[in-house]
């Protein structure tokens, strides 16, 4: 396997020194850089990988906003990209998904159906904002998974059955001006909180194109939460869970619904979140026996305080029993999360920077924890440093695919084996 190092952030945000990443860190895409430091870039928006390791992503246009005289990103094209194909780090160009100008429009992406040449992408649709529409793939252009929800309805939340079903969320974003977690941005929030309205939608789409609202009005089903994470749901192989926000008390909870539900049907809690005002739910994961979720300081947090990170277990079913907290620190703040097995991998991040050149969130490097007694000992913690250097560098997200684990930078994917965790105990918690 190749050594390399990460591209290092060009641009308005300065070369920096090139990182030194673990042995065996390899680049398997990485954006290009631009010629005009401000003219629109791209960053690494939403990624998915199958389970072959081969992954998708979508390259999403920003303006460096806070060293480029606060410029926007006119609209442009969001270009797909396959890449761990054997095409190196420039991965193969599939073609232009949607458009964008990094704000309003984040599109979703996940690997090809069974007989599609392209990846399946949720966006909303070009012509009228407040619709969302899915495009599988098949050439039979994009179907309206969404509509008519408020102004603008976003894409939220995107997963697929082996039968070619498609699942799709979309909410109405108070913030049209806040940077996504992916973007070298983050947490640029354009004087308003990232906090959803009370409008969101999910979809059902059969193999056949036809649609079937699943969650459509949220006085009778929960509003989404879909501030800080990968995706609003995550899915497993009977049932959607979801973050969302109860009505009318507004307390959020992680929540369950079948996969072949209808309107009529009601939702299950799984849990409530005794969230303060300073936190907010960051990431959630499930397989058929378990779900886990991630509980952060939100962004907006004051530059230099301790991190915080909790980690919650649960099983997949709503059967009235606490959740049990499997890690906690107030030094470390943590993203993402990736459920694989009895263990839990996160990405450790912390905010930088400061003053004229804005505040930056840096990736530090990879955690792993390893549930025990299904929750009743203590977890096996695992922290990993990747020592990268640079503004706004460094994992935002992970995911993990047989003994690889894939993590996500604004500007690079990079993979590297699972065992390089193995005993590490670089940071504190």
């Amino acid at each position: 396997m190749r050594t390399l190092a990460l591209v290092s952030l060009a641009g308005c945000y300065g070369a920096g020194p090139r990182p030194t990443p673990p042995v065996d860190a390899e680049v398997v895409f990485a954006a290009a850089a631009p010629v005009d430091p401000c003219a629109v870039q791209p960053y690494i928006g939403n990624v998915a990988i199958d389970a072959n390791g081969i992954g998708y992503l979508l390259a999403m246009p920003y303006v460096p906003r806070r060293a480029c005289n606060g410029e926007l990103a006119a609209r442009a094209d969001v270009d797909t990209y396959r890449f761990n194909d054997g095409a190196g780090p420039s991965g193969t160009l599939l073609g232009i998904a949607t458009h964008s100008d990094g704000f309003l429009n984040r599109p979703r992406i996940l690997p090809p159906i069974s007989g599609a040449a392209m990846p399946v992408v949720l966006s909303h649709s070009e012509t009228q904002l407040s619709q969302i529409v899915v495009d599988r793939g098949l050439g039979a252009g994009p179907v309206i998974a969404g509509d008519g929800l408020g102004p603008f309805l976003d894409a939220a939340g995107l997963a697929i059955d082996s039968d070619g079903t498609v699942y799709a969320a979309g909410w109405v974003n108070s913030c049209t001006a806040c940077s996504a977690l992916d973007s070298p941005d983050y947490p640029f929030a354009g004087g308003s909180n990232p906090t959803g309205l009370v409008v969101s939608t999910l979809t059902r789409v059969d193999a056949s194109g036809s649609t079937d609202l699943i969650i459509t009005d949220p006085q009778k089903h929960p509003d989404l939460n879909c501030a800080l994470t990968r995706d609003c749901f995550v899915a497993n192989t009977t049932s959607l869970v979801y973050t969302g926000y109860a009505h009318p008390t507004g307390d959020a909870y992680i929540g369950t619904i079948a996969k072949t539900a209808t309107l009529a049907a009601t939702d299950a809690r799984i849990a409530t979140l005794a969230l303060t005002t300073f936190q907010n739910i960051a990431a959630l994961a499930a397989d058929d026996a378990h779900v886990a979720w991630q509980i952060v300081t939100n962004p907006n947090q004051t530059l230099g305080t301790d991190g915080h990170c909790q980690l919650y277990w649960h099983a997949a079913a709503a059967d009235g029993l606490p959740a049990k907290l499997v890690f906690e620190s107030e030094k470390l703040e943590c993203r993402d999360l990736e459920l694989v097995g009895n263990q839990l991998y996160f990405t450790i991040v912390r905010l930088t920077g400061g003053g004229d050149s804005g505040t930056f969130l840096h990736g530090d490097g990879i955690g792993r924890i390893t549930i025990n007694n299904d929750g009743a000992d203590p977890s096996t913690v695992e922290l990993l440093d990747l020592a990268i250097s640079g503004e706004a560098r460094g994992p935002r997200r992970v995911f993990v695919r047989g003994g690889d684990v894939f993590f996500v930078d604004p500007l690079a994917v990079v993979k590297i084996a699972a065992s390089a965790l193995d005993g590490r105990a670089d940071f504190e918690y």
